[in-house]
């Protein structure tokens, strides 16, 4: 397979119909592929906390836009040659923090080119994270800007030096009142856009986790993955008319299978989805960054039990609270992040794994493939195309040791997680697998709503 960047083309901004023909001496010319269309337009970037670079110019440009949040707030000249590059000082410009940007060239006969969204966080890119995840004590070790943080819990209430930072002071509880494309009645948890670095070793298992605001750099074994922003839902799901909400105050269904929260969910509008591998994931490493614990045991075991309804925890004061070990929680205002049940969650069937939210099944197909594993597992595998799709592997653990967690990987139809007793395998990273029929009160779901 031939693969060519067509940047280096130059086309004209806009959008490029392109097809391709083979041609070699001696033989006869292809006939022309199918086409595509190319969107060429201006590509941006944070060169670092006060400077945007805008890529990929045109001569034909006499001057770029900069918007921020969608509202123009910078208009810079530019009179260079077509693949120049400039750095804009958006010093003045830029609010603290993320900023959602887009920039688009001016000038006679420039065609419609506003670049893809990028979010731009001004300031330090502080860099929080932890290593010894393929270790087998269940505790991790704090690196980068993380070094010297702790947490504690007192009187059922969790106090984090992290509360201070990137992206755990964020993590806020949104409702209509917050965002009017929430639903009234809903309330969710704004994850925001972040850049991960993960450290892996030559088995593909994780080695290491950090997350900061803007892009870092990759070491020997590192890999770079970036996750847009997204609504986690704050309660486990309600199914009312065939619909999946997030709501306070009602039961959290259960009873349903996999594809039918799937289809519940769906039914909502192209922006909602069930709980799936990729975003649970973005959770389950920010709750290990916090803590530096492969073990949720160790700080709060959840409700130890199921069906319970939604809204026990509105009355905590605290982001991360319990109401007593083994009783109902909440971490950074999700309630149930550990307990009340099991979760079904997509993009995992059979022995495959997939972030492609049309080809979510229950039919065993996936982009990826992963070795079986059954018990105490040992460590969380990744292809590094795909570093947020981590399945876990190796079954030589225990309740104290690794992960402290459960785990069948066995490829079946469909695949939960979660806690719903007190056995010592349930916990954060408890994962199993059943028939793609399967549908028990003490399985449930959770609303995923993207920005």
């Amino acid at each position: 397979m031939a693969v060519f960047d067509l940047k280096t083309l130059l086309l004209p901004y806009g959008d490029r119909v392109i097809k391709v023909k083979a041609k070699a001496t001696g033989y006869t010319d292809s006939g022309f592929s199918n086409s595509v269309t190319y969107h060429s337009a201006p590509i941006i970037s944070r060169k670092d906390g006060s400077t945007l670079t805008i890529a990929n110019c045109r001569a034909a440009a006499t001057s770029y836009e900069i918007y921020k949040n969608g509202t123009l707030v910078k208009t810079v000249s530019f009179s260079g040659s077509d693949g120049d590059s400039i750095d804009v000082d958006i010093s003045s410009e830029f609010d603290n923090g993320n900023n959602n940007v887009y920039v688009k060239g001016v000038g006679t006969g420039v065609s419609a080119n506003q670049s893809p969204t990028l979010g731009f966080w001004k300031g330090n890119n502080i860099i929080l994270g932890v290593s010894g995840l393929y270790a087998s004590s269940t505790s991790l070790t704090r690196t980068d800007a993380a070094e010297g943080l702790t947490w504690a819990l007192s009187s059922n209430k969790i106090s984090s030096d992290l509360d201070d930072y990137f992206p755990y002071n964020q993590m806020l509880r949104k409702t209509h009142s917050d965002d009017a494309n929430i639903a009234e009645g809903e309330a969710f948890v704004y994850i925001p856009a972040m850049y991960w670095r993960i450290g892996y070793d030559s088995n593909g298992y994780i080695t290491d986790i950090a997350v900061a605001p803007a892009a870092m750099e990759a070491g020997e074994n590192q890999v770079i993955a970036h996750s847009d922003a997204f609504y986690y839902g704050a309660y486990g799901a309600n199914v009312t008319s065939n619909l999946m909400y997030s709501k306070s105050g009602v039961a959290r269904t259960g009873g349903l299978t996999r594809a039918n929260f799937r289809s519940y969910a769906k039914a909502r509008g192209d922006k909602y989805r069930q709980l799936d591998l990729y975003h649970m994931r973005i959770l389950d490493y920010l709750f290990m960054i916090e803590f530096a614990t492969k073990s949720s045991d160790t700080v709060m075991q959840g409700y130890t039990s199921y069906g319970q309804n939604t809204g026990a925890t509105d009355s905590f004061t605290a982001a991360t609270e319990q109401a007593s070990n083994g009783g109902r929680m909440r971490w950074r205002y999700i309630e149930d992040f550990i307990g009340n049940g099991f979760e079904f969650f997509d993009g995992m069937s059979g022995y495959k794994v997939t972030d492609d939210e049309s080809s979510y099944n229950d039919a065993s197909a996936g982009d990826l493939t992963f070795g079986s594993c059954s018990g105490y597992f040992t460590a969380l595998k990744i292809d590094p195309t795909k570093p947020l799709l981590s399945v876990p592997q190796g079954t030589s653990g225990s309740t104290t040791t690794y992960f402290g967690d459960s785990a069948y990987f066995n490829g079946y139809a469909v695949y939960y997680r979660g806690r719903y007793g007190s056995s010592a395998e349930y916990g954060l990273f408890y994962l199993s697998n059943s028939a793609a029929s399967s549908a028990s009160a003490s399985f449930g779901s959770r609303l995923i709503q993207l920005l």
